[in-house]
């Protein structure tokens, strides 16, 4: 029984339920297989769950890194498409309220800032080409990760409110461009003449 087997099936669990739908005989169950054959690689509840955080960051790391760091739209893009690859699971760790959720959200947001300090080093990288404009990096990574946890957490709820399907590639994909495109050139329209109040 290959770990990452084991890891998908707690995702599944966790998607549908949250913490408190995890268990280590609901994974055994899953699988077809003995709990001693799960407690083999994850002894413990709350080890697999600290292994699904990293499986799960791990796996949109790698789809996010896909590209030159210098390529913001792109990066956007692929971290939209490894948000949306598990639909439910982002939402099911920030909304963990189970007894001892404090520990795992944690764990979580350890794992989280340590994948998600890049995108400031990339604007630090992108502003002396002139690529891009000063922006206050850790404003873009809280944009980046309201709208990352909302596409991987309730792509559903996006679709009902602003009729955006984001489990759709080419809808992602126009919303990355707007966002790399505020990234890169602000709101407003610098040539306008300020407004009077």
């Amino acid at each position: 029984m290959a770990p990452s087997a084991i890891i998908e099936a707690a995702i599944d669990a966790i998607v549908h339920g949250g913490y408190e739908a995890l268990s280590m005989r609901g994974v055994a169950r899953t699988l077809g297989v003995s709990l001693g054959a799960v407690q083999h690689h994850f002894r413990t509840k709350a080890e697999l769950y600290r292994a699904v955080v990293e499986y799960a960051l791990a796996d949109a790391d790698r789809q996010r890194s896909m590209e030159p760091a210098r390529d913001l739209r792109q990066r956007i893009r692929n971290a939209l498409d490894s948000s949306s690859a598990r639909p439910g699971l982002f939402a099911a760790f920030l909304s963990d309220r189970a007894p001892g959720h404090e520990e795992r959200l944690a764990h979580f947001a350890e794992q989280f800032r340590a994948l998600f300090a890049e995108p400031a080093e990339t604007l630090a990288e992108l502003r002396p080409s002139g690529a891009a404009r000063p922006v206050d990096a850790e404003a873009f990574m809280v944009l980046l990760t309201i709208g990352i946890s909302t596409i991987g957490g309730v792509p559903e709820a996006v679709r009902s409110i602003y009729g955006i399907d984001l489990t759709n590639e080419d809808e992602r994909n126009r919303i990355a461009d707007g966002l790399a495109d505020i990234v890169n050139n602000g709101i407003l329209d610098a040539s306008a003449p300020p407004s009077a109040e």
